[in-house]
């Protein structure tokens, strides 16, 4: 938490417990009133710290406990104020927030493409014909959907012998990567799913996808070599896409200035905008090998504020998404060896455990990505009628009540123009 959040924690305090200072004037209901707002309040504090609880919705629990607490309250014309109040409260977030409660509906996400074209690519082929193309050669951050390219040089690396998918991974060599409370419980879910603490580095490449663990990315990032994937890139002709860099390190870079360097916030939030992408590249390198040699570690991610948060998510790796849509093509049409095939299929295609998915593709492969500022999907399939198909939907700079409107609706979009050739029409039309 920043020094005005304590600021204003140590303000509502000190006025929820001046009363005190005249306890023998309080009557019983104001001290029992006092003991659970400040217990309420420690509460909040440390949910927030420890599991990132959010603190506005901490804000409006101490503000409805106020009114429950306070006994005029209960009168009838205060019951008739604060009724209608919370109705109108609630008409308000309901009209912000209605479709996520509501039935998914996928002309939200057209109409953010439509109204928000400079920050905003959709690229969809289907039998390697394109049918949109909306701003698809556009260079924009990946967040987690670079780990395609991660896989794609690990599946040639099976391919070349230079890895064994069967070796087992020292998870202790993996959780140096971690960092508590940046990955919404990715890495902590896969780890959970694991069947034994022996995980094999197949199973550790199959959590970077299916799970997005940035731990195993940058783990296997370091295995394979960060010069092997970039000059992969080159070697298969991979165009507008930028050098791949740790992520994990990337994101530490604050944590590591401040310590080193003994930054405040706003002088941090200078240097880091000052910094030449070069010399953040080489930074975030460094950083992650900090990491992996345990010379350093984030202990406390929740000082990240979202101004630092911001920049790291603009900083991140960044393709058009045409170049993952011919990606996607060359997995989806076996244009690859059939080794790196295979190792791919394996890795991408986890949605196939679901028997929805088993009714309708003999193949179905996918990788999101996002930040509080970003939501990307990567979706290609092959129907039981044979058709093959290959979407990506990249979305920046996003608000988050933008953010979680398109979360919920993004998928049931993609999917629409799948099984919907009437819809893939329209939408067509109104973004050309």
């Amino acid at each position: 938490m920043s020094i005005y959040t304590w600021i204003g924690i140590g303000i509502f305090a000190f006025f929820t417990l001046l009363p005190l200072k005249s306890a023998k004037n309080l009557s019983k209901w104001d001290i029992i009133g006092i003991v659970i707002t400040m217990v309420t309040l420690v509460v909040i504090i440390i949910a927030h710290i420890f599991y990132s609880f959010n603190l506005w919705i901490g804000i409006a629990v101490l503000f409805i406990l106020a009114i429950l607490l306070d006994k005029k309250t209960y009168t009838k014309k205060m019951i008739v104020i604060y009724a209608c109040m919370f109705i109108v409260i609630g008409g308000v977030v309901y009209w912000l927030l209605g479709d996520l409660f509501g039935k998914t509906d996928s002309d939200i996400v057209l109409e953010h493409l439509i109204e928000n074209p400079e920050t905003t690519s959709l690229y969809f082929a289907k039998e390697g014909e394109v049918h949109i193309s909306h701003n698809d050669e556009e260079v924009r951050p990946l967040a987690s959907v670079v780990k395609i390219m991660v896989a794609l040089e690990y599946a040639f690396q099976v391919e070349e012998g230079k890895v064994d998918p069967a070796t087992i991974i020292d998870l202790d060599d993996l959780n140096v990567y971690y960092i508590p409370q940046t990955d919404g419980g990715a890495h902590e879910a896969w780890i959970e799913s694991l069947e034994t603490e022996q995980p094999t580095l197949q199973e550790v490449a199959k959590g970077m996808i299916k799970f997005s663990s940035n731990a195993n990315t940058e783990y296997l990032m370091d295995l394979l070599g960060l010069d092997a994937i970039n000059n992969r890139m080159e070697e298969l002709n991979i165009e507008n896409h930028e050098e791949v860099y740790p992520i994990v390190g990337g994101l530490a870079i604050s944590s590591y200035l401040k310590e080193q360097e003994n930054l405040s916030n706003k002088d941090l939030i200078n240097r880091l905008n000052e910094m030449s992408m070069e010399e953040y590249r080489s930074l975030a390198i460094e950083v992650s090998q900090q990491l992996k040699f345990k010379q350093f570690a984030v202990t406390d991610a929740s000082k990240i504020s979202m101004d630092i948060q911001r920049i790291w998510s603009d900083r991140l790796i960044g393709a058009s998404a045409a170049t993952y849509g011919n990606i996607l093509s060359s997995v989806s049409n076996n244009e690859f060896s059939p080794s790196v095939t295979n190792t791919l299929r394996d890795i991408l295609e986890w949605p196939l455990v679901h028997e929805s998915n088993q009714q309708k593709f003999h193949h179905i492969g996918k990788k999101g990505g996002s930040t509080a500022f970003i939501l990307n999907q990567t979706i290609y399939v092959e129907t039981k009628n044979g058709e093959r198909m290959e979407m990506v939907i990249m979305l920046d700079d996003l608000s988050m009540l933008q953010s979680l409107t398109l979360q919920k609706n993004i998928d049931f979009f993609l999917f629409k123009l799948i099984e919907d050739e009437e819809y893939l029409e329209t939408v067509n039309q109104k973004l050309s």
